[in-house]
């Protein structure tokens, strides 16, 4: 079985003010450096498929000293329907542009890969570098079931990392430095912008689905109404229960038609406001006790004025947009990561290096949610693991994993095209 390869961890690095972000030669999400080679599409839709990372091939045999794959070279990971791109290791290293037509890789107020994505869907995933991290045979033996091998690996990695089963917040990173209250910075206003811009856009078919209800209880209305009876008095049929109960349901769904309207038109007079309020601020710039104090009262007020509109567009509480701008600084540009406080930008590389759930990994034995994937794929190395990853905005399923998979003649062949992609979730 396969899985007796001592795998790899592939843990994010952690990110100094001093140490160089861009031009990693392993990293995360960002976009590939696939130089002549042609981006992956779908073989169903023919769409360009969204990118996950690409590893090199020197640094994880680097980290080994039996290793299987190439040595030269890097391997690109893209989703959707799935691929695996080999680059020579003499391929220029400039970022491949993203191609037209490319699947999202989320829509920051919704889904991945949305298939009716806002304007406001992002291309790609926040980029992040990666290490390696070898769990050599003596931490996994050899000749054991499953389980158990996992549990020696778990204890592996226990040893080298921090683990947690908790997601990071800004509310608890400030808590875990010992700092009261979460700060709000002018970025995450911004957001929120973006979020109720993007539930504005999913609204056209809230409204629709709401037109087609009024519409069929009008036409069930007005099929029970008593008909006409001719005769020497012209008189209509005695109204049935039937009737009188489709009545109260049309009145019902004008009423619910008419609300969606007063929310609609709200929504946009809220949208302004909140514009003008916040539009033109430096990002990163703090808001002053007074700003955070009025932008609050509007968070608050739009949950309870446009319930139906924003549900499930909007962050609960107002700190989750304090924790999307902590995060939009690790990954961002030198101006973003500025505005990170130190202390959490130490709690992070401290505690954050990994996912809550598993860890993302090369070859060995891998997550098995289901027991379908591994199952399937039994005699196949598995080649890389992706897994549920907070930081990376990898919401996949409910704590589900992403799996490549190879068989042993295809990689020692270098045939990428023989990989697969299997998912599952809990």
């Amino acid at each position: 079985m396969t899985r007796k390869l001592p795998p790899i961890v592939v843990s994010r690095r952690e990110r100094t003010i001093e140490g160089r972000w861009q031009g990693a030669r392993s990293w995360f999400g960002g976009v590939p450096c696939l130089g002549d080679q042609p981006w992956p599409t779908c073989p169903r839709t023919g769409k360009p498929l969204p990118f996950a990372a690409q590893l090199d091939l020197a640094e994880l045999a680097l980290a080994k000293r039996i290793w299987p794959l190439p040595p030269g070279g890097s391997l690109a990971f893209f989703l959707g329907a799935g691929a695996v791109v080999h680059v020579p290791a003499d391929a220029h290293r400039r970022p491949t542009r993203t191609p037209e037509g490319v699947t999202p890789a989320y829509d920051p107020a919704g889904g991945l890969f949305p298939e009716r994505p806002s304007h406001w869907a992002k291309q790609t995933f926040p980029y992040w570098p990666v290490e390696f991290t070898a769990l050599e045979t003596g931490d996994v033996p050899g000749e054991l079931p499953d389980d158990a091998v996992y549990a020696h690996m778990e204890a592996a990695v226990s040893r080298r990392f921090v683990r947690r089963n908790y997601f990071f917040s800004a509310r608890s990173a400030f808590e875990a430095i010992g700092v009261s209250g979460t700060p709000m910075w002018w970025h995450g206003a911004q957001r929120y912008i973006e979020k109720l811009k993007i539930a504005r856009f999913h609204s056209v078919g809230i409204a629709k689905a709401r037109v087609a209800g009024l519409e069929a209880a009008r036409a069930e209305a007005m099929r029970l109404e008593p008909k006409k009876i001719f005769g020497l008095f012209e008189r209509r049929g005695e109204p049935s229960g039937a009737f009188a109960e489709a009545l109260i349901t049309l009145d019902q769904h004008e009423e619910q038609y008419d609300g969606l309207q007063r929310q609609l038109t709200g929504l946009d007079q809220f949208i302004a406001a909140v514009e003008s309020f916040a539009g033109d601020k430096d990002p990163w710039a703090l808001m002053a006790p007074d700003e955070t104090k009025q932008f609050a009262t509007m968070f608050e007020h739009a949950k309870q004025a446009f319930p139906e509109l924003l549900r499930n567009r909007i962050p609960y509480r107002i700190d989750d947009l304090a924790t999307e701008s902590l995060l939009a600084m690790t990954t961002g540009d030198e101006m973003a990561f500025s505005a990170m406080p130190p202390a959490i930008l130490d709690l992070i590389n401290r505690d954050y290096r990994l996912p809550t759930q598993g860890w993302h990994q090369v070859l060995g034995l891998g997550l098995n949610i289901q027991g379908n994937a591994a199952a399937e794929n039994d005699s196949k190395h598995m080649l890389l693991q992706l897994v549920y990853d907070d930081m990376m905005g990898w919401r996949f399923g409910d704590l589900g994993a992403f799996q490549f998979w190879i068989s042993p003649r295809d990689l020692e062949a270098g045939n990428w095209d023989g990989a697969t992609l299997s998912f599952e979730s809990c």
